[in-house]
């Protein structure tokens, strides 16, 4: 028997269902974004790794159901929120990989409310138990990268590929200037003092974001830029968002 290559799990009442039992992990978060014609145009690292890739050479241009080794049916449903506005759930299981992820898609529109793309959030779904407490930093970081991403592709999509770069230089000069404890990788920022607390984190990633967003809003303006951070917003947890409000990292 041929097993079908992919499966949508259902959401009830808002939380995720699923017959066998297994429940999503908060974990880093895979993220990927297309142009208005459902190609890939940005992913982080962390998706390249999940699904196995060598680089992400192997995914930008390609179609959404290549890139994420689906069929174009739930491809076709992720996309749907270009028309309902609303976000959109599944569980996908790639072609090829012995694997399960969570995915949360939600359209992306500039300030005139033209389509411009799609943003979607991949977490991997495993036996083990969420994480219930707001206090595990993991839940700023993905924050902090989700809505780093979104403001790296919304300049990508609304100024040329080259202006996304800059953000990257935002943050080094920010390394040299103020001793900021990070690295940037390969378009990856990551922190390089696990010391840190909480409050402290958040505080450093909202310094990062406030420089990122005051360039943005010279380069594409500030309505743009605000619905590139609520598209974003839009494909994250609860547990999250609420991490980020709790930590003042949501009031930029």
């Amino acid at each position: 028997m041929i097993l079908p290559i992919w499966t949508i799990l259902l959401i009830v009442n808002g939380e995720l269902f699923n017959p066998g039992g297994e429940k999503n992990v908060m974990t880093a978060m895979g993220m990927v974004f297309t142009d208005q014609h459902g190609r890939v145009i940005f992913v982080n690292r962390h998706f390249i790794h999940m699904m196995a890739y060598n680089g992400d050479q192997e995914v930008i241009g390609r179609p959404l159901d290549e890139a994420l080794r689906i069929g174009q049916e739930i491809a076709e449903t992720l996309a749907n929120t270009r028309h309902t506005g609303q976000p959109v759930e599944a569980v996908i299981e790639p072609a090829h990989l012995r694997a399960r992820f969570h995915c949360r898609s939600q359209a992306a529109f500039d300030d005139r409310r033209s389509f411009i793309g799609t943003n979607i959030a991949l977490s991997p779904v495993t036996r083990a138990q969420p994480i219930e407490s707001t206090d595990d930093p993991a839940l700023l970081r993905d924050y902090f990268t989700a809505m780093l991403a979104a403001l790296r592709v919304v300049l990508a999509r609304m100024a040329g590929a080259s202006v996304r770069d800059v953000v990257d230089g935002i943050v080094t000069a920010g390394v040299r200037r103020y001793g900021w404890p990070l690295r940037v990788r390969d378009s990856e920022v990551t922190l390089t003092d696990e010391s840190l607390s909480n409050d402290e984190q958040a505080a450093l990633y909202r310094e990062i974001l406030l420089d990122v967003m005051d360039y943005a809003f010279t380069i594409i303006g500030e309505p743009v830029v605000y619905t590139a951070i609520d598209a974003a917003e839009e494909t994250l947890s609860e547990p999250v968002l609420h991490a980020a409000a709790s930590h003042h990292l949501r009031d930029l």
